[in-house]
């Protein structure tokens, strides 16, 4: 079974990406502050040459917030299994911030092409921006319940964590109380299946492999499965 991801993984994502946009960035300012790019014109066009500058790092910019989206939005949801939310949250404001990106970057080179129809400019990507900041603002409107409900679960969980109370899953990491059998964010059994314990069908305690009858509930093993195990 292939591990989920931990916080770690998403956190090195996160900052990568806000490391390489930075760096962008400042090379955009630093390009377009040059006096003599100014200085430069292209002949027969109203776009200026810091103005292509800004088209190609805003394309950079926009390339790497695809490239952590498809990356960042399924471990999300992965690593948060309880929580579905998060990775439509994450996925409409990455959307929006790529609208965003595009906006402020292409503005100087399109809209001097636009000439009478410039006012259009901020108004077709407000109308492309609408569907990911509705979804962005419902989907945060209606989680609000189980956002407070995954805090306090992880405040309990970090709690039961560090006073040694709790049964850390080992496929996806949610703490567990220690009399847990199951874990119930993801369903993986607590209690390691082998020759030895054999889950319950009835209620999914874990017996011997010498048990006939469940500990728990008292259902009878089913005899083949019983007959097996014991030649086992």
């Amino acid at each position: 079974m292939n591990m989920l991801p931990d916080g770690r993984g998403l956190f090195t994502l996160l900052v990568r990406l806000i490391v390489q946009v930075l760096i962008l960035l400042a090379i955009n300012l630093i390009l377009i502050g040059l006096p003599m790019l100014k200085a430069i014109t292209i002949p027969g066009s109203p776009i200026t040459i810091p103005a292509v500058i800004s088209v190609v790092i805003g394309a950079i910019i926009i390339g790497i917030l695809l490239g952590f989206r498809l990356d960042f939005v399924p471990m999300l949801r992965r690593y948060f299994c309880s929580f579905p939310q998060a990775a439509t949250i994450a996925s409409s404001a990455i959307i929006l911030g790529i609208i965003i990106t595009a906006y402020s970057m292409f503005e100087a080179a399109v809209r001097p092409l636009m000439f009478q129809f410039g006012w259009s400019y901020p108004l077709i990507f407000f109308i492309i921006a609408l569907w990911p900041l509705i979804t962005l603002i419902t989907t945060l409107y209606s989680s609000g319940r189980p956002i407070a409900d995954w805090t306090a679960e992880k405040i309990m969980q970090n709690t039961m964590s560090s006073q040694g109370e709790g049964t850390r899953c080992t496929s996806c990491g949610n703490v567990c109380v220690r009399s847990a059998k199951f874990c119930p964010a993801c369903g993986v059994c607590l209690v390691p299946q082998t020759e030895n314990n054999t889950a319950c069908k009835a209620c999914g305690t874990v017996n011997k492999s010498t048990y006939k009858y469940c500990v728990n509930c008292g259902a009878l093993i089913e005899e083949e499965q019983y007959e097996t195990r014991v030649s086992i």
